[in-house]
């Protein structure tokens, strides 16, 4: 009944900081006890590789960029990697990390799930479903765009954007520290708060 945090750097021989290739490789037994892993490559291969009590928090080790269900960032989560992790709560990027993207087809159902982007912007660029009560939280250092839809049947959505003081993010779009939606929210049942 303990909380676990990997630090993983690939070096040597290894083509990934964390390799998990067993089912049960990472786990938090009891009845609390959260993992934490921070690495810029993962590697897994059976599921349940990674099974978390309580929360499971992945982020970048450098602080670079991430992407969760597509590639082209510092650490990559595929939706197949995603297949292999349970948790109670879910909780990708950190205080330190840079642009997120949100590019899932995963439902992660009743589960509350997390995206934060500490020093830039977070990008919903594919369709986000979470068909139980699980609540969707996307905090950014300075822009969310909601360039899909995002459906939750009960599950409460909380959209912030921190600091609206922010430099840009050199694109040249819009303004810093905003919430721009390009396609349809829809709750069933929780409430919905956009705001910085």
């Amino acid at each position: 009944t303990g909380s676990i945090t990997i630090t993983g750097l690939k070096g040597g021989h290894s083509s990934s900081g964390i390799v998990s290739a067993q089912a049960n490789g990472i786990i938090s037994a009891g009845t609390a006890g959260n993992i934490t892993l921070l690495t810029d490559t993962i590697s897994l291969n059976a599921a349940n590789n990674v099974v978390s009590v309580g929360s499971l928090t992945i982020a970048p080790y450098s602080n670079g960029t991430m992407a969760v269900g597509t590639t082209g960032s510092t650490l990559n989560i595929s939706d197949t990697y995603l297949g292999y992790l349970s948790a109670a709560s879910y909780i990708f990027g950190s205080s330190a990390s840079g642009n997120m993207t949100v590019n899932t087809a995963t439902n992660f159902n009743t589960k509350n799930v997390t995206f934060i982007s500490g020093t830039g912007d977070i990008t919903v660029s594919s369709a986000y479903t979470s068909m139980g009560n699980g609540s969707l939280t996307l905090s950014a250092y300075r822009n969310i765009y909601n360039n899909a839809a995002i459906t939750l049947a009960g599950g409460a959505l909380l959209e912030r954007a921190d600091n609206s003081d922010a430099t840009s993010n050199g694109t040249g779009v819009g303004i810093c520290g905003g919430i721009y939606v390009g396609a349809n929210i829809s709750t069933t049942g929780g409430p919905s708060t956009l705001g910085e």
